[in-house]
């Protein structure tokens, strides 16, 4: 098996541990502390512009802090419906500034649930992309392969949707994420990240990451592994 390989961003680096902490505190900023007076002082036009471009600031903050659950449980056990899709995760996708096309949010709300929801329910809701085994693998390829069966379904949107309900496994690297990683060739990210977290460095980097977040003032609910793609997205954005 030939594996592609990703060298962690210096952002994740512990020397640069302070910096990290800032980029989640300014992305998570306004869920943090709300402030629901600042969108009365903006125009209407102000107030629509998250929709254009969903990570972009805007009078609620990063748009895209929307997109995680937001309690103090684990990743994953937040879920009150692990292995069905609602429409709670599948609005979610819009806040990252992605298509989500009507055509296939029916399917998999109405006309064909059972397809989709069989096969996230193959996915185990409790494993981190460390700890991976290939039977988890080909599991979320297989999701991954129906719901790219519809052509206006682009890579990152089906690993986004996925990461909404498996948010400790799966990546969802946008071109700013791989620059940073220095992987703008790579398709699939589950198995270099494996690799690369299992290393020494790599171990530090997960230790490195834990201390941030709780520095930040995150809840539990938000992965590590979204963290890290927060992190990265606002040092390489």
């Amino acid at each position: 098996m030939t594996v592609e390989t990703v060298t962690f961003p210096s952002i994740l680096d512990p020397a640069n541990s302070d910096r990290a902490r800032q980029h989640l505190e300014d992305y998570y900023g306004l869920r943090l502390h709300p402030r629901p007076d600042l969108g009365w002082r903006k125009s209407r036009s102000a107030l629509e512009s998250p929709l254009k471009k969903g990570s972009d600031m805007s009078v609620f903050g990063f748009v895209g802090a929307y997109y995680d659950r937001w309690d103090d449980r684990e990743p994953g056990a937040s879920d009150p419906h692990p292995d069905t899709f609602t429409a709670d995760d599948l609005g979610p996708v819009r806040y990252l500034g992605l298509a989500m096309p009507a055509n296939v949010l029916i399917d998999i709300l109405d006309r064909r649930p059972d397809d989709f929801n069989s096969l996230l329910a193959k996915i185990p809701n409790d494993v981190d992309v460390w700890n991976i085994t290939q039977d988890v693998v080909d599991a979320v390829r297989e999701l991954e392969y129906t719901l790219r069966w519809y052509s206006d379904v682009a890579f990152l949107t089906s690993a986004t949707i996925m990461a909404r309900k498996r948010p400790r496994l799966v990546p969802a690297f946008d071109k700013d994420i791989k620059r940073g990683f220095q992987a703008e060739e790579n398709k699939t990210f589950m198995w270099p990240l494996y690799y690369a977290f299992r290393t020494d460095y790599g171990k530090m980097v997960l230790n490195n990451l834990r201390e941030v977040m709780a520095r930040a003032g995150l809840p539990r609910s938000i992965s590590v592994l979204r963290a890290m793609e927060v992190i990265v997205w606002m040092e390489h954005r």
